[in-house]
This record gives C-alpha cells, structure tokens and sequence, in this order.
C-alpha cells in the first residue's frame, strides 16, 4: 500500500503532518507527503533580493530564504523527530491514481475538485470543524470528539514528538518554570495582565514565553521574552523545555466544543501539562488537564506529574492508531468485496432504510454497523432487510419463500442459474418475488 498525505495550504496546518507520519513509519506502510515548501509567491522572494532598494547582503540571502521556505522548515523538523528522510512532494505534481489511500489534512483544502470527485472511496478527510460537514469521504473524521456528531470517527492528531524519560530529565534540571502560550490570539492582547492575575502566587518564579505571528505588545516584565514569527526549529525548542501550555477563553465560541486549538495536540506531543479554559475542558475528556475560571489562581513547579500526562497521550496515540487500522483494513475488505461498497454508501448518505443483515465471515464484524446471520437464522428475520449472501443458490428455497420486499446483495460469481435475470451494463437487477436482487460484477 502506498499512501499520500496532502496539505494542500502554503502556510497553515503544517501541525497535521506529523500523527500520521508517525502513523505510517510505526506500521511499516509506505508514503509520500504533498505539502508546499514556502509560504510566498515562487517568484516573490527572487523579485524582492533583487531590488537595490532592499537592504540585505548577499551574504544573507541563504538565511533570509530559508526563514521563507516554511514548508522545508517543517520538512527537516519531521525528519529529525522521526529520524527519517521524507519524500516531500509538490502538490501541483499530485497524481491521486499514484495512491491506494489519500490523507487530506483538511476539510477545507484546496485540493484540485476533480481529484476529489474522482477519489472519494480512497480519502481519508480530517474534519477541522463541524459547519457543513458532508460525509462524501471513504473515511471522515474529527481532529477532535464531537457532541453533536458522536456517531463520526474522531482522533485527536498528537504524536510522542519527545520520550518520557528525555522530557523528565530536561524539565528537573531545569531550575525554570516553563509556561508557554503558543497562537495569534496572544500576539493582540496584553498577556501580562492575565498571567499575573493567574500565576500571582508565585509569578517572578516562572518564564513565560508567547510565540505568535505578530505581537503587538512591549512587556516590561524581564520574565515574559517574545517570540514573533520564529522558525519551526525555535519553536520545538522553547517546547522541549515548557512544563505547562497556557491557554486563554477565545472570542471564537467554535473553539468552546466544536473546533481544535492546535496548540492542544501540540502541548499533548510535548509532554507539557495543558492548563486550559473551564469552558473549553467540559468539552474534552482530558484527565491529565487543568482547568480554570476567571477566578482561579495557581500556583506551579517542575515536579508536574509526567505520568498521567504521558498516560494521556499514549492513550490517544493509541485510539489514533485503532481508528487509521479500523479504516484501512476495511479499505482493504471494500477491494476483496466491492459490493460491500454499497454499506459505506448507506452511512456517508445517513441512509437507513432497512435492517442490514450479512451471512459472511465473522473476521468482517468488526468493520460494519450490521447484524450477522448464521446459515440456519435467515429464515428468522421477521422484517424486510438488506440481505448479503455469499451464495444465492444456496439460500434459495429460504429467499422465495420471503414475504418481505427484501433488497438482496450478492457478487457475479455466484450460480445464478435457478434465477431469471435481466441484464444492464454494469449491474444485474431483477425483480423476484416483490424483492430486488443486485449481482455485482467483480
């Protein structure tokens, strides 16, 4: 199986790649990654060095692009996390026949709508937010647990980005508090105030550090240092050393229950300790978090419980793997059984019309909503169903003599002698006996 991870943006969601790189790399599967590598016009950078007007050396160019190529930025951060060498891709140059499975990190991409239309049994979408959420993928799911949609699949995109042991070390020999606040949000309002309203007890005991894009404030506190617009590699260091990710109320309500902070996962990677809003937490099922209120007043040190932190995202890094497994073996079912297609059809469209009932092997429990008959129930079902069976002859006498309008399902192979069938171009559909009997050919 080849496998293609898609971002389809030049300057956000970077932060996606890595729970499934980490992903495939622990599961042996092969992939290439699509992701661009600056986040400027091709020729943008170029133009600009060009111009005598613009002051910089030539001896600085190497360094000036560099800070641009946001994309190879995240690219040689990956493959020193997972000690790995990428196959990082144009996405102009993607080719969607190339792939058995696609990872579109987003709903919202700006994937080619072709691609999309003509792929949709191979993609796995990650949904960033549940405003029109359409279940037209293969497999659709929410990079975080949704109330409103507990019936979709959800995983929360976090990878171990640095060991137990490595962070435990770092953080005790550490004489320093690490708080970090990472997001736009804290580049536009004045943090100062809110850390000390919160971290009062013990405030010029703990460095406190705000990576934005922009940041608009000038602290006079010598404990809060600025990091505006700094590089991947910056960023991951200032983390390795952070006990604990501060996050503040946004105006966004979405953030509330529906949409993912990215800091979140990334706080989770980083073994740091989440201290988040009490209006956010009632929305997760964290254990390892600490909420708050416009109340509340901390007081913090280094000897934060690693454990329960780390318990927390092994568990997640676990049910992410459960939920990709999940999915690609059924991929691979839909490949041996394409007229089982026909059941994810059901649920993307919320179809259900009839009671499903499969006469199929047992292994296949477990990637269906459906009930299962043994050789001898079928003729038990007291209600019209969506019937598969892995040998029309050999259920017959049972189906004849049916009195429900069932829809019965089964493949070309089998001998349909004993049944008159009409026959279209792609599929065999009669009506036999007020039933409606589709042959799918393989």
């Amino acid at each position: 199986m080849l496998i293609a991870i898609y971002n389809g943006f030049t300057f956000i969601h970077y932060e996606m790649i890595g729970h499934i790189v980490e992903y495939c790399i622990k599961n042996n599967l092969n992939f290439h990654v699509f992701a661009c590598d600056h986040n400027f016009n091709s020729d943008e950078i170029n133009i600009y060095l060009a111009d005598p007007e613009n002051d910089i050396p030539l001896e600085k160019y190497e360094k000036y692009y560099e800070k641009y190529m946001f994309g190879i930025q995240w690219k040689k951060y990956y493959e020193k996390i997972f000690n790995t060498n990428l196959e990082w891709k144009n996405p102009n140059i993607f080719n969607p026949d190339d792939y058995d499975l696609i990872f579109l990190l987003t709903d919202s991409d700006v994937i080619n709508s072709v691609v999309l239309t003509n792929n949709y049994n191979k993609i796995i979408c990650l949904f960033h937010s549940d405003i029109n959420v359409k279940k037209m993928f293969f497999g659709n799911i929410f990079v975080r647990y949704q109330f409103l949609h507990n019936d979709m699949e959800w995983i929360l995109p976090c990878y171990e980005a640095i060991k137990k042991e490595d962070k435990k070390s770092i953080i005790l020999k550490n004489k320093k508090i690490i708080v970090t606040s990472v997001g736009v949000v804290y580049g536009d309002i004045d943090m100062e105030v809110i850390y000390k309203k919160h971290f009062l007890k013990n405030y010029n005991e703990i460095e406190f550090h705000i990576i934005s894009r922009k940041i608009k404030y000038n602290y006079k506190s010598s404990n809060i240092f600025l990091h505006e617009n700094c590089t991947t590699d910056e960023m991951y260091e200032i983390l390795k050393e952070t006990s604990f990710i501060f996050c503040i109320k946004s105006s966004v309500k979405e953030y509330y229950d529906t949409k993912l902070s990215a800091v979140i996962p990334l706080g989770l990677s980083y073994g740091c300790q989440i201290i988040m809003p009490n209006e956010w937490y009632r929305f997760y099922n964290f254990y390892s978090v600490i909420s708050y209120t416009d109340n509340t007043t901390f007081f913090i040190n280094n000897d934060y419980n690693f454990d329960i932190v780390y318990d927390e995202l092994y568990n997640l890094i676990e049910h992410k793997n459960n939920t990709y497994n999940k999915l690609i073996n059924q991929r691979e079912i839909y490949i041996s059984y394409p007229e089982l297609y026909i059941l994810k059809i059901f649920d993307i469209y919320n179809i259900k019309p009839l009671n499903i009932y499969f006469g199929i092997n047992n292994k296949l429990k477990d990637y269906f909503k459906c009930s299962f008959f043994n050789d001898d129930e079928l003729e038990n079902i007291n209600e019209p169903a969506f019937i598969y069976l892995d040998q029309i002859d050999k259920y017959y006498n049972i189906i004849s003599k049916r009195k429900y309008k069932d829809i019965i399902i089964c493949n070309i192979n089998n001998n349909i002698n004993n049944i008159n069938i009409k026959i279209t171009k792609m599929k065999f559909i009669d009506i036999y006996y007020n039933k409606i009997i589709i042959l799918f050919q393989k």
